[in-house]
């Protein structure tokens, strides 16, 4: 397999991918905020030198 091949089926796979997941829509950015929310509490909970707790 040539680079170029190799380039051309790792660009195919990663926008299959970027369909798949839907990367751009509203439903993608709710969730990809609410992970980031979930991990800056986190960061705040170890900074404080909390134990972590699952909030309910």
């Amino acid at each position: 397999m040539s680079q170029e091949e190799f380039k051309t089926m790792m660009d195919e796979l990663n926008a299959a991918e970027i369909e798949r997941l839907g990367v751009g829509s509203r439903e993608f950015q709710e969730r990809h905020q609410e992970i980031m929310d979930m991990i800056e509490d986190v960061q705040k909970y170890q900074k404080e030198g909390s134990v972590w707790r699952k909030v309910t």
